[in-house]
């Protein structure tokens, strides 16, 4: 099991957006939140291999660390939960201060996490 931490990727729109990336993610791995209170608009794609039945779910936390501990599964546009099983991208319904992927199925899974944050 790794920790994983969100890297701000470098681009030539980043006076107007902020992308966010965890390379290399298992099934096995835990990653680290990214703070992001400061943009409302939020758009999370998974990218890679989701090998046999692979699933992460983007999880969510309203405080900012050392105020709350507690992550909650996160719900799109249309109110389904954000539990990623394809590479669609998913617009992100609430503005939460932390943001983080969670590999919560599937074996073989080897994926990237990116957010892509406006506004």
């Amino acid at each position: 099991m790794a920790t994983i931490e969100a890297q701000l990727i470098p681009h030539g729109y980043s006076h107007i957006a902020e992308i966010w990336k965890w390379t290399g993610v298992t099934e096995a791995d835990e990653c680290l939140p990214a703070q992001v209170p400061h943009k409302a608009d939020k758009t999370v794609q998974v990218v890679g291999d989701f090998g046999t039945g692979g699933a992460i779910d983007i999880e969510g936390a309203a405080l900012p660390q050392g105020l709350e501990t507690d992550f909650a599964l996160l719900d799109d546009t249309n109110g389904n939960a954000m539990t990623i099983l394809t590479k669609k991208p998913l617009v992100v319904a609430p503005n939460v201060s932390r943001l983080r992927p969670r590999p919560s199925a599937g074996t073989d899974v080897l994926v990237d996490i990116v957010l892509v944050i406006t506004g």
